[in-house]
């Protein structure tokens, strides 16, 4: 929406845009009531050898070779797939990047708007986030 993340050969994580929401993973608390723009491309430290990335409208999910998933940004629909009630302030912002337990190793993940869809190597799904329209697939 209003942030870029983008991955060069080597697995590194370059982040920018817009970082009001921590959408950047550069652990950087400007406050919800802030501005803070990245002009040009800015690593994001801590992360390497990333293969899959997606971003939603104020997140990012990124998958590294090893099918670890990192979760940063707002968390106000629980789209980072951390729980619900994890990140700070009323956006349940999630400054830095994050690992996502419990999932298995990932091969893809999708975000929508406020939502994510997470694939394991064994094809299992998992899905989080908002669901107003049915956009979890969960019946």
């Amino acid at each position: 929406y209003d942030h870029t993340i983008v991955v060069n050969n080597e697995g590194t994580v370059y982040a920018f845009g817009s970082d009001n929401f921590g959408q950047l993973g550069l652990g950087i608390d400007v406050g919800e009531d802030n501005y803070n723009i990245a002009w040009k491309p800015v690593q994001i430290k801590g992360l390497d050898k990333i293969v899959n990335v997606s971003c939603g409208r104020d997140s990012t999910i990124l998958v590294n070779s090893e099918g670890i998933v990192y979760a940063f940004g707002s968390n106000f629909f629980g789209q980072l797939g951390l729980g619900e009630n994890v990140g700070g302030g009323f956006y349940k912002i999630v400054w830095k990047p994050t690992i996502i337990d419990g999932l298995g190793k990932i091969v893809n993940v999708y975000c929508g708007c406020y939502h994510t869809i997470a694939v394991n190597s064994e094809g299992i799904s998992y899905a989080f986030g908002e669901n107003k329209y049915g956009q979890l697939g969960l019946g």
